[in-house]
């Protein structure tokens, strides 16, 4: 008796359409579950040791820089040898900004190593010469047609323990470069720049710090 062979092509035939249904049946891999993405680093903010410090005001009294909060602020420190660089670098920020009123600026100045005995004196020194400021801004804001309001003034705080800059792990620094802060309203720092870092010129050092506060002027209180 003779038994009827499928051919190999048959069977080819046959067994081709199992290949497909078994891979079918596969189970599909896993995906793994996408990584979240990392939220944006907050800005650090001006530690609050040195925002409720209260030093010499130049203009009278004590102040501190946390009475400023609520405000986008341009914060420098500088010491004995680079006050005149960073008064011109605030001095000329706060002319550019002159028609903000969310804007303020302070400096503080490192007057650490002289005596007690002689504090008075150089304050009296750092006053006279901040009216000599004054009177300088008052003459260049005539000339643009302006009048210098109150929150177009600096303020100058002196430092004469040096805790400020310490704080702030610039001590020493201060010396040889200005540092210089954008802070937003809530005082976190938003930039920091040193005088001549990264071979900035002047010129970027400004642009740079003038677009930083514009972004936190345009953001809603």
């Amino acid at each position: 008796m003779t038994f009827f062979r499928p051919s190999a092509l048959l069977c080819a035939l046959i067994l081709l359409p199992a290949a497909p249904y078994a891979a079918a049946q596969k189970p599909a891999p896993a995906r793994r579950p996408a990584a979240p993405k990392a939220a944006p680093a907050s800005y650090p903010p001006l530690p609050a040791s040195v925002a409720n410090m209260k030093l010499d005001d130049a203009s009278g009294g004590m102040k501190s820089v946390s009475e400023f909060k609520g405000k986008v602020m341009l914060l420098t420190m500088t010491g004995r040898s680079e006050k005149d660089d960073g008064g011109t670098l605030s001095g000329d920020i706060g002319f550019a900004m002159a028609r903000e009123p969310d804007f303020a600026r302070a400096a503080i100045v490192t007057l650490d190593g002289y005596p007690g005995m002689l504090h008075r004196y150089i304050l009296g020194r750092v006053e006279d010469a901040y009216r000599t400021g004054e009177k300088e801004t008052d003459i260049r804001y005539r000339k643009h047609g302006m009048v210098a309001q109150p929150r177009n003034r600096n303020t100058v705080l002196v430092d004469f323990s040096g805790d400020a800059a310490r704080k702030m792990g610039v001590l020493g620094h201060t010396d040889d470069t200005y540092q210089a802060y954008v802070l937003d309203r809530q005082q976190r720092i938003v930039l920091h720049l040193t005088q001549g870092q990264n071979h900035n010129s002047e010129a970027r050092t400004r642009e740079l710090i003038t677009a930083a506060i514009r972004r936190e002027l345009a953001k809603k209180r």
